[in-house]
């Protein structure tokens, strides 16, 4: 279910507003003011997102009657890509600035572009595919895979992973969530990127790292930080000592790859 869309009826009430909250911001839909007016009824309908947390305030007087629809997506193996997006006004502003930002030499020899998704998706570890993701973009995570196919970017979804017991800024991109149940592991970004064939990428602002590409990391720019709002986490047993139980944590997020110049 990608979300919802509620049609109120023209029927005279007061009160019964819709508010809405999402990322920090409220906005308020008056569907009393909305069905209102001097020549003849008029239904009104909203829709919004399945993440985005609502409320229906008391009414006041009269009867608000509604009718509630949840939307899916439904997908096309002959369609390219099913996304909900924002308007064109805010895809070419991105385009603008990200235009701009590849101009810079820093991105001559290649790197990645990380973003963390704006928005909730169903993640099932044993489940999801996460290439599937793509298909169902919502808001201004699909504008901004839309502005990377403009430019011509590879854009995947992966599995970022992070070592809870490692305060570096490496981090390994998966496109599956590996089971990591079995021997102990000792390095966990080392296991990832090693056994399970992950990227390893390091955060170009890790000391002394830069932009330099090596045959075993990629440089990464989070223009969008993670937010866990589709983190993860996952069990595994830590060498040590003794063996020892811990978590392996990581997020969902969007990575757009930009290749190396041609010289």
């Amino acid at each position: 279910m990608v979300g919802s869309l509620v049609v109120i009826l023209p029927t005279a009430h007061e009160g019964g507003s819709l508010i809405l909250r999402h990322s920090g911001k409220e906005w308020t839909f008056d569907s009393a003011e909305a069905v209102r007016t001097l020549l003849s009824p008029q239904a009104a309908f909203i829709a919004f997102f399945s993440d985005i947390e609502h409320e229906v305030k008391p009414v006041t007087s009269g009867c608000r009657v509604t009718l509630t629809y949840n939307l899916y997506v439904k997908k096309d193996s002959e369609a390219k890509s099913t996304v909900v997006s924002e308007d064109v006004e805010n895809e070419l502003a991105l385009k603008k600035v990200f235009t701009h930002l590849l101009e810079d030499s820093a991105f001559d020899d290649g790197a990645l572009i990380g973003f963390g998704l704006n928005h909730k998706y169903p993640i099932n570890m044993d489940a999801t595919v996460l290439s599937d993701i793509k298909e169902y973009l919502k808001g201004s995570d699909a504008t901004i895979k839309r502005v990377c196919d403009l430019l011509s970017l590879d854009v995947t979804i992966k599995a970022v992973y992070l070592d809870s017991r490692d305060d570096s800024m490496e981090v390994a991109l998966l496109d599956n969530f590996p089971q990591l149940q079995g021997p102990e592991i000792e390095d966990l970004i080392e296991h990832l990127t090693g056994d399970y064939k992950g990227q390893l990428a390091v955060d170009y602002r890790e000391p002394g790292h830069g932009f330099s590409v090596s045959d075993i990391s990629m440089p990464i720019v989070w223009l969008r930080p993670l937010a866990s709002i589709n983190g993860f986490k996952s069990a595994y047993m830590a060498h040590g000592n003794e063996a020892t139980l811990d978590y392996a944590y990581g997020e969902v997020c969007l990575i757009a790859r930009v290749h190396p110049r041609s010289r």
